[in-house]
C-alpha cells in the first residue's frame, strides 16, 4: 500500500490554481476525515480499490513558502509515507504558456536537494499526459521542469529541504491567469493526483538519469519521458539546469553533485548532460560518472533511446513501474 499527501493551499489571493484542483477532487471522489488536523483544516483521504491512499492537506500558506512550518508537520505525521506532493501554480518572466508541470525541489546554487524518485516524476508526468490527451486539452503541453524551491524568494532555507526523507515535488498550471483558470486542466490534475499509484507497466526496468544544462524547460530532456520508443522507458528527477550550475567545476561542486545523488532513490544509471555546457562543467559530470560508474552522454543521444549504454537483459519483465 502507498500513501501520498497533497498540500493544497486554501486561500485562492495566495495560490490561484490549488483551491480549484481541491474543489474538483472534492466533487469527484468521497472524501473521509483524519483525526489529523493543519492550519485549522482536517486532513481528509481518498482510498482507492488497491487501497492506496491518497491524503489532502489544505494550508493556510503556499506550502512552499513556509516550508519550516509545514516539515514540523510532514515529520510528526508523514515520516513514512510514499511522496508528498504541493499542487500549485507556474508563473515568471517569459515562462511558457498553457502548461501542466512538475518538479523536485532543491537548490542549485547551494547544492541542497530533497529526496527525489525518478520513478514517481516519471509517474506523475505520464498520468499527466494521459489525462491531457483525455480531456482533449490539446493546447497544453506537459513539461519536466528544472529543479528549484519555491521557498528562496520568501527567505527559506535550503537546508531544511534534505531534513526530510520523502520526496516532495511541485505540481503545476502555467504561466498565467488564462491557464490557471482553465478548468479542463485544473481537471487533469485533479485526476493526476488521484491516479499516480496506477501501474504503468514496462516490458524492462526503467533506467534513472540525471539531467545536467539547458534551460529551465528543456526540451532535450522532456524527450526522455514523452517519445515513442516503448521498449526503452527512461526515468528523470532532478534536473539541474545551466543557469545555476555556476561553480560546479570545483571540489565544492563535486561535493554537491554528490549529494544530488545521493537524494535520488535507486541512485542513477546515466547521466546526460546538454551539449550547451561549458568544457570544465562537463568535464565535472564526467568526473561524476567515473565515482558512480555510469555512462554519460550528450543529450543528442536521448534522439534514440536504443542506443543508450544501459540496457542489459533483466529478469524483471512485464513489470508495473509506479
Amino acid at each position: 500500500m502507498k500513501a501520498g499527501l497533497y498540500f493544497l493551499c486554501h486561500d485562492p489571493a495566495k495560490d490561484p490554481v490549488a483551491h480549484a484542483v481541491f474543489k474538483w477532487i472534492e466533487s469527484h471522489v468521497l472524501l473521509e476525515p483524519t483525526d489529523w488536523e493543519l492550519d485549522g483544516f482536517p486532513v481528509l483521504r481518498f482510498v482507492d480499490r488497491q487501497q492506496n491512499q491518497y491524503l489532502f492537506a489544505r494550508t493556510a500558506e503556499v506550502a512552499s513558502h513556509d516550508f519550516s512550518h509545514y516539515l514540523r508537520f510532514l515529520q510528526q505525521r508523514f515520516n513514512t509515507g510514499t511522496f508528498v506532493g504541493i499542487v500549485n501554480w507556474h508563473e515568471g518572466n517569459n515562462a511558457p504558456e498553457h502548461i501542466l508541470t512538475i518538479h523536485t525541489n532543491g537548490d542549485v546554487p547551494s547544492g541542497h536537494f530533497c529526496a527525489a524518485d525518478p520513478m514517481l516524476v516519471r509517474a506523475m508526468l505520464l498520468t499527466i499526459e494521459r489525462n491531457r490527451i483525455a480531456l482533449g486539452l490539446s493546447g497544453f503541453t506537459t513539461l519536466p521542469e528544472a529543479t528549484h524551491y519555491s521557498g528562496i524568494p520568501y527567505g527559506g532555507d535550503p537546508a531544511l529541504l534534505s531534513s526530510y526523507s520523502r520526496p516532495v515535488i511541485d505540481i503545476e498550471i502555467g504561466s498565467s491567469p488564462v491557464s490557471w483558470s482553465d478548468q479542463r486542466a485544473v481537471e487533469v490534475l485533479g485526476r493526476s493526483c488521484l491516479e499516480v499509484f496506477d501501474p504503468i507497466p514496462s516490458a524492462i526496468e526503467t533506467r534513472s538519469l540525471l539531467c545536467a544544462g539547458g534551460t529551465h524547460f528543456e526540451p532535450g530532456f522532456r524527450s526522455a519521458i514523452f517519445n515513442e520508443d516503448s521498449v526503452h522507458p527512461l526515468a528523470i528527477s532532478h534536473i539541474l539546469p545551466n543557469q545555476w550550475l555556476t561553480g560546479y567545476d570545483s571540489s565544492d561542486g563535486a561535493r554537491k553533485l554528490d549529494a544530488c545523488v545521493a537524494s535520488i532513490a535507486g541512485g542513477v544509471n546515466a547521466i546526460v548532460f546538454h551539449d550547451n555546457l561549458k568544457g570544465p562543467l562537463k568535464q565535472a559530470f564526467r568526473d561524476l560518472g567515473d565515482r558512480l560508474g555510469v555512462p554519460v552522454v550528450k543529450h543528442q543521444a536521448l534522439r534514440r533511446l536504443a542506443g543508450l549504454p544501459i540496457w542489459h537483459v533483466s529478469d524483471k519483465t512485464d513489470s508495473e513501474i509506479q
